[in-house]
């Protein structure tokens, strides 16, 4: 019973999945708890990156993204433009697509910006150095409530510059 009591503990205390060695990247971090000032700096960050993103972009590249706490699993999507040209993964067991907005770096802003709308106890977004999307969004809503706290972790590969 008690070591049935330590695995349940341990399953609660969700942590983001890790990212493979194959996808290290240098990145920028913000961290901010959710105070409005705070949120207004967010907001400025994450303007500032989608510019970059929008001058550096490949035309087509290929995402990962990984979704923690209620992962409906991988999304891998081929991108060109911003025009989805094929997507697997993220389905609920009925088909359904779980996360659409998880397709393309697009969706991945508008993932980022939405972070900074509701009140959380902290937001944190790592973007990428050298094209400037989110390459990590990690949502916390409640202090102390480690099983409700949201990740994404997403990964381009270039396609085609």
């Amino acid at each position: 019973m008690t070591a049935l009591a330590a695995m349940l503990t341990t399953a609660c205390q969700v942590e983001p999945p890790p990212l493979p060695s194959s996808w290290a990247q240098t990145s920028s971090r913000l961290r901010l708890p959710g105070e409005l000032a705070n949120r207004d700096q967010l907001r400025a960050e994450i303007d500032r990156a989608q510019k970059k993103w929008m001058k550096e972009r490949p035309v087509q590249y290929e995402l990962t993204v990984v979704r923690g706490y209620d992962n409906p699993g991988t999304f891998v999507s081929l991108v060109r433009g911003m025009n989805v040209l094929r997507s697997r993964g993220g389905y609920s067991p009925n088909g359904r697509d779980r996360a659409p907005s998880l397709r393309s770096v697009e969706g991945l802003f508008y993932e980022a910006q939405k972070a900074t709308m509701f009140p959380a106890n902290e937001v944190e977004i790592t973007f990428d150095e050298r094209f400037g999307y989110p390459n990590r969004v990690r949502i916390d809503p409640r202090k102390g409530n480690g099983d409700h706290e949201g990740t994404l972790i997403a990964s381009i590969k270039v396609v085609w510059p």
